[in-house]
């Protein structure tokens, strides 16, 4: 590649001011733009040293200079300027790479010291963001750190969480009812259950549901009528979201948060029909919280008081 096209050697701001200098034509342009995209992607994915920013000044301004050009080959009356959309690329650019708005719009400022261009350039920065956000959601120096289980965003309690699975916070004890008895049954064993819920089961023993307070509500004003012709089946939720003792804590506290969840049953790896037991927001919630009182502490500088003696 770089026999082919040397420009995607170095950082290549000599391209880049070949684009700001409108001293390109279109097909350079898109040529160092693919080029210096792929190689980029090639070094920094196989391991290799490199950095992020001055890459995306170059594409950037590849870019912007290729979209004004082909506008204009496509409509001539805009008559566009290519240096002022290549300012506006290395901004966009930047700003989608770093989720760093701001920064893109101050540095492409500086270089210009233009305010004719700050309008759009906000414009083009701000949209950039957004995009990424949406589409992705984290800068590219974040990515790093997140496929290393690092994650900036949440702090040292996802860190914790990611150290901790299910098997560490499950209670086996599990409150399961059969899914032919009758709503007058589940009523009584409501009462004495300790947790809201209920796990229902097939008359094989397997997972064939979920069953909870919230469940039963439609059912209590006509409790006398239905008793005896309602049975767990017509009342339970199908669509179980199961774990493995296993699976990562950081992993199924993004689960509770997603559906709403206060619990989770417990499955065997490699039959989710087979209960182990159960995992409750709140265990995890408590088993994070003893994790970092655990790091205080060890954090203590102790100290043996007085002297003399042992």
């Amino acid at each position: 590649m770089g026999l082919i096209t040397p420009h995607v050697f170095g950082v290549g701001y000599d391209s880049v001011n070949l684009a700001l200098t409108g001293n390109i034509i279109l097909a350079l342009a898109l040529c160092f733009m693919l080029a210096k995209f792929l190689a980029t992607s090639l070094c920094l994915g196989s391991g290799m040293s490199g950095g992020i920013f001055a890459p995306s000044l170059f594409i950037g301004a590849m870019l912007g200079t290729t979209m004004a050009m082909a506008a204009n080959l496509l409509f001539p009356g805009l008559k566009l300027e290519p240096p002022y959309f290549a300012l506006l690329g290395m901004g966009a650019m930047v700003s989608g790479t770093t989720l760093a708005p701001i920064t893109a719009i101050i540095t492409i400022f500086e270089i210009t010291n233009t305010y004719a261009i700050l309008v759009p350039l906000m414009a083009a920065c701000i949209g950039s963001l957004l995009t990424v956000k949406y589409l992705y959601g984290f800068p590219i120096y974040e990515t790093k750190l997140r496929r290393r289980g690092i994650n900036l965003i949440r702090g040292h309690e996802v860190s914790i969480l990611q150290s901790l699975k299910v098997r560490d916070t499950m209670i086996h004890l599990v409150e399961a009812i059969y899914d032919s008895i009758f709503l007058e049954e589940i009523l009584v064993r409501a009462e004495r259950n300790p947790y809201p819920f209920f796990v229902v089961l097939n008359d094989q023993g397997e997972l064939n549901g979920v069953l909870s307070l919230w469940d039963l509500k439609y059912a209590m004003p006509y409790t006398r009528e239905l008793a005896y012709l309602v049975v767990a089946e017509e009342l339970k939720t199908e669509n179980v979201i199961t774990v493995t003792p296993d699976d990562i804590l950081y992993t199924d506290r993004t689960l509770f948060e997603e559906n709403n969840f206060s619990y989770l049953p417990v499955v065997l790896p490699h039959d989710r029909k087979k209960v182990l037991g159960l995992l409750r927001l709140d265990d995890v919630l408590s088993a994070c919280q003893q994790e970092l009182v655990k790091e205080r502490l060890l954090r203590l500088p102790f100290r043996r008081k007085g002297g003399g003696g042992s």
